[in-house]
């Protein structure tokens, strides 16, 4: 049963910091082999081994004998995160690994964004220094959209989100054509504008949207809405 395999994982786990380094480099390649073993099967992982998962985390190397073993720790340590369907809230020494590397490595980048999105649409709230690590790869073409989720999600958990990233929505209110996409950077920038103090500039192009809106839409807002829009051409 997944009992007796999560028992014999926590005695490996007794020689993961083992004085003698083969035995100690053994034993973690195993335990994060056999933790994603139980993850693919959908196998109930105790929280203690989840919590356990950055003590192994490799940030420089891992030898036994002359083959390195790093990548493939490190590769199992994120298919179990990415697959934990618990989502609880991670301790800070997860988002150390997620912070080095979304800033230092050019792997896993992608797997540790859609953890993100998973985690942060679960309601949990993202670190400042996680924050600045995404804003570094918010401009990377093929993690643009993943990264921006994660952004979306944090506003709509009440989050503060920097201008940087409020401005990439003002360019979507702005210039897409697709209009749903409009419609949401609007709703994105509203709720940003009731969490937190957004710029001048920022608001005036919000209330200059929500009064076009309430003119297109002949609410019963529209004649403040045009009188708004005469004050501002005026300015």
């Amino acid at each position: 049963t997944h009992h007796i395999k999560n028992d014999v994982l926590l005695e490996l786990r007794e020689h993961v910091e083992d004085r003698i380094p083969d035995v100690s480099v053994y034993s973690i390649v195993v335990y994060a082999d056999g933790l994603t073993k139980l993850s693919k099967l959908k196998e109930p992982i105790m929280r203690s081994h989840i919590a356990f998962l950055p003590t192994i985390y490799v940030f420089e190397d891992l030898q036994l004998g002359e083959e390195s073993f790093a990548d493939e720790v490190n590769q199992n340590i994120l298919f179990i995160l990415l697959n934990d369907d618990k989502i609880e809230k991670f301790e800070d020494n997860v988002f150390e690994i997620f912070d080095h590397i979304l800033l230092f490595e050019n792997r896993h980048q992608a797997d540790v964004i859609d953890i993100l999105r998973h985690y942060s649409a679960k309601g949990h709230p993202i670190p400042e220094n996680t924050i600045f690590a995404l804003e570094n790869v918010v401009g990377i073409p093929e993690f643009s959209n993943k990264v921006l989720e994660v952004f979306e999600n944090m506003i709509k958990n009440k989050q503060v989100i920097s201008e940087k990233i409020l401005h990439i929505f003002v360019d979507t209110l702005y210039l897409s054509d697709n209009e749903q996409l409009r419609e949401k950077s609007f709703q994105l920038l509203d709720t940003a504008n009731d969490n937190q103090d957004i710029s001048d500039e920022i608001f005036d192009i919000l209330e200059l949207e929500r009064a076009a809106l309430n003119i297109s839409s002949r609410s019963v807002d529209s004649d403040y809405a045009i009188a708004y829009l005469q004050t501002k051409t005026k300015e």
